[in-house]
């Protein structure tokens, strides 16, 4: 369910309302009404059901307050009970909420920086929450573990800005943390949700290995021909290199003894994780979820949408 916009009484910022610190309360009733302000006769928004849970930011006179997702409204008190379950917060600019555990899944809204919400469970890089009347999902990589006493989470830092193309495209840089291009400059320019993703999946790369992924050809600058592809020309694909088992960083092929099956499924699987992948293009069938194609044995081919 998603509730109406609310007066601006009632959409008031998290952090603002963050004076006191959140308490996680889960719904002990079959369906609860959630209201405009703490009063039986004020105007319903909406329901929240049993078994969801809410961080629940003041009470008044047997009413309480709750961070529906990215705005807040009134409950009766007695139908929520104090909850174990983890208080987390946004660490993000801004994060998305997902229908499902996956960057394939619909997004239900966006969430700004401190609003606190209360983990339901999880799925592998995938947190479940309650979100305006519903289950929905984040990446666990924007939330954080709510600090007591504190009435917001530590900033993390924002992502630099990078200069644009006339096409929209960023660059990837040569290296950063847990990735390391071989291919030129000219050729390293994508969609920045490509680029951005990469970065991401490396970062987790680097938490898993000693080495780095290593990253060919994106897009020239504003796309079009990048020869000897017919591909390449629209800043959504990106060629990677299989992984080495002994954790060197040269090329290798999936003849090659060297070759590691099992990491090399293991970095498309964190590729997928940040990227909506449409297609990935990969001589070893034993790696889940590709397709062969002539020419990539020493290399994946990876298109988003």
């Amino acid at each position: 369910m998603r509730f109406p916009v609310l007066s601006s009484l009632v959409l008031v910022a998290s952090a603002a309302a963050a004076h006191a610190a959140p308490e996680a309360h889960e719904v002990r009733a079959s369906a609860l009404h959630v209201r405009a302000a703490p009063s039986v006769g004020a105007r319903s928004l909406g329901l929240i059901r049993l078994g969801q849970a809410y961080a629940v930011l003041e009470q008044r006179g047997g009413w309480a307050r709750l961070q529906l997702g990215g705005r807040q409204a009134w409950s009766a008190a007695r139908h929520l009970e104090r909850s174990q379950r983890p208080l987390l917060a946004v660490s993000a600019d801004e994060l998305n909420v997902r229908s499902g555990p996956a960057l394939r899944f619909r997004v239900l809204g966006k969430l700004s920086r401190g609003t606190p919400l209360v983990e339901l469970g999880r799925d592998r890089w995938w947190v479940q929450v309650s979100y305006e009347g519903t289950r929905a999902w984040v990446h666990g990589d924007h939330v954080a573990p709510w600090r007591a006493g504190a009435s917001a989470p530590s900033p993390r830092p924002s992502q630099p800005s990078r200069p644009r193309s006339r096409a929209g495209f960023v660059q990837l840089p040569a290296s950063g943390v847990g990735f390391e291009s071989y291919t030129t400059a000219s050729k390293r320019w994508g969609v920045p949700r490509l680029v951005y993703g990469l970065e991401r999946a490396a970062r987790r790369w680097a938490r898993e290995r000693r080495d780095r992924i290593g990253v060919g050809n994106i897009s020239r600058e504003n796309g079009g021909a990048l020869a000897p592809h017919t591909s390449h020309q629209v800043g959504r694909d990106v060629d990677l290199a299989p992984v080495r088992s002994d954790g060197r960083e040269l090329p290798v092929t999936i003849f090659q003894a060297v070759y590691s099956r099992r990491w090399t499924a293991r970095m498309l699987d964190l590729v997928r994780a940040e990227l909506p992948v449409e297609l990935a293009l990969f001589n070893d069938a034993g790696v889940p979820g590709v397709q062969r194609w002539p020419g990539h044995d020493n290399h994946l081919h990876v298109r988003v949408r």
